[in-house]
C-alpha cells in the first residue's frame, strides 16, 4: 500500500502549494510535470495490478498473432482494438501498450481537470482514490477521458467538437454514449425539477423497465448483445460488482443537496457550473434507476457521472475565505480521501494490494481473474 499513500500525500502536498502559490499557471507547471510523470510511471508499469487483466491482455495476444485487423471477431468496441492491433505490430511487450495508454488517459485527464478546476491538485487528489478501483478497465477510462475532452468543448461552446470527441469515445466503449446526455442538461435546472426526476428513477427502479429497455439495445451490434445477455445474466441471479453501499448513496445525497445548496454563490464564480452540478445529479438519479436490477450498470455506466465529483469539491476552495480555513478544508480533504481510497479498491483489493509492478514486486504471485 506504501506507493498508493505515498502518491496520495504527494498530491497533498502539491495542493497546499498550489493553494500557497498564486494563480499564475506557470508556477503550478512543474508539479504538474511532476505529477504525470509518477502517475504515468505508476500505472504504465503496473503488472498483474488492476482488474480486468486476463481479457486484456488475452485481447493483445490475439491481436498480436492476428495477420490482419479483424475487430469483428473481438469482444472488443472497434476503437479499443484498433489501438491494440497497431501496437502489437510494433511489440509484443504488453507493458508498452499499457505505457502508452497510462500517457494517453493522463494527458487528457490533465488537459481537462487544467481547464475545468481553479484547484487541480485537489481534483487529481479526489480523482486518484475515488477511481483507483477501475484501473485496468482500459477501454472505459480511454473512453473516459476522450469524453472530458468533449465536455472541455462543450463549455466552450464547441457543440461540433463536442459530438466528435464523443464518437471516439464511443468507438472505445459503448456505454460512453451516456456522454451525450451532457449536451441535454448544459443549463441550469430548478432544484424541484431535479427532485421530479430522481423519485421517478426512484420509482422505475422497482419496476422490471430498466431490464426491458436495457435487453432492447442489444440490437445495435453482435458485442451488443454479448455484453446484453452478460449482465442480463448477472441481474436475473443477483450479482454485479458488489452490493450497493449504503454509505455510497448517503455520501452522494449529501454531496448533491451541498451543491445544489451552493449553487447560486458558485455559479457567479465558475463558468458553466450548472454542468458540472448537473453531470454529479445525473449519476445520482442512475444509481435509483438500477439499484435493484442492473446493479452492474451503476458500476459501469455513472462512471461518466461520478468524474465530476472530484471537480466540484475543489470548486468548494473557491469559496473558503482565508488561507488558515484552506488548509483545514484541504486537510479534511485529505481524510476523505484516504477513506475513499479504502472504498474504491475494496471490492478487489487482492487485486491491488500489495502493488505490483515491472520494477516493483515483481516476483509477486498473484492470481488473477
Amino acid at each position: 500500500m506504501a506507493i498508493y499513500f505515498f502518491t496520495i500525500f504527494l498530491l497533498f502536498g502539491f495542493s497546499i502549494m498550489e493553494a500557497s502559490a498564486s494563480q499564475s499557471s506557470i508556477e503550478k507547471f512543474p508539479l504538474m510535470v511532476i505529477s504525470f510523470i509518477f502517475l504515468v510511471f505508476q500505472i504504465g508499469l503496473r503488472w498483474e495490478t488492476g482488474t480486468d487483466w486476463i481479457p486484456y491482455i488475452s485481447n493483445f495476444e490475439s491481436a498480436q498473432s492476428s495477420s490482419t485487423f479483424e475487430p469483428d471477431g473481438q469482444n472488443f468496441e472497434p476503437g479499443y482494438y484498433l489501438f491494440t492491433y497497431l501496437i502489437s505490430r510494433f511489440t509484443n511487450n504488453y507493458s508498452v501498450l499499457l505505457f502508452l495508454h497510462s500517457i494517453i488517459f493522463f494527458y487528457f485527464l490533465f488537459r481537462s481537470f487544467r481547464a475545468f478546476s481553479p484547484a487541480f491538485f485537489i481534483a487529481l487528489l479526489f480523482f486518484y482514490t475515488l477511481f483507483m478501483g477501475v484501473t485496468g478497465a482500459n477501454r472505459q477510462l480511454l473512453a473516459l477521458v476522450f469524453g472530458l475532452m468533449g465536455i472541455k468543448n462543450l463549455v466552450a461552446n464547441k457543440k461540433v467538437n463536442f459530438f466528435l470527441w464523443i464518437a471516439l469515445a464511443f468507438t472505445f466503449h459503448f456505454s460512453s454514449i451516456l456522454f451525450l446526455t451532457y449536451f441535454l442538461v448544459n443549463r441550469r435546472i430548478n432544484v424541484f425539477v431535479w427532485i421530479i426526476i430522481i423519485l421517478i428513477c426512484v420509482g422505475i427502479g422497482y419496476s422490471s423497465l430498466p431490464v426491458s429497455l436495457f435487453s432492447s439495445f442489444s440490437g445495435f451490434s453482435e458485442h451488443a448483445v454479448e455484453k446484453a445477455d452478460a449482465y442480463l445474466k448477472r441481474a436475473s441471479q443477483g450479482t454485479g460488482e458488489g452490493q450497493l453501499s449504503v454509505i455510497g448513496l448517503i455520501k452522494r445525497l449529501v454531496i448533491g443537496v451541498t451543491f445544489l445548496s451552493l449553487r447560486s454563490r458558485l455559479e457567479k464564480l465558475i463558468p458553466k457550473y450548472n454542468l458540472f452540478l448537473n453531470g454529479y445529479l445525473i449519476g445520482i438519479s442512475f444509481y435509483f434507476l438500477f439499484s435493484t436490477s442492473l446493479q452492474i450498470m451503476i458500476s459501469r455506466g455513472s462512471l461518466y457521472f461520478t468524474i465530476m465529483e472530484p471537480i466540484l469539491m475543489s470548486f468548494l476552495l473557491v469559496l473558503i475565505p482565508s488561507r488558515k480555513y484552506m488548509y483545514i478544508i484541504q486537510l479534511l480533504f485529505l481524510l476523505m480521501s484516504i477513506f475513499y481510497f479504502q472504498q474504491s479498491i475494496s471490492p478487489y483489493a487482492d487485486l491491488f494490494d500489495p502493488y505490483k509492478g515491472v520494477f516493483i514486486n515483481s516476483d509477486l504471485s498473484r492470481e488473477m481473474y
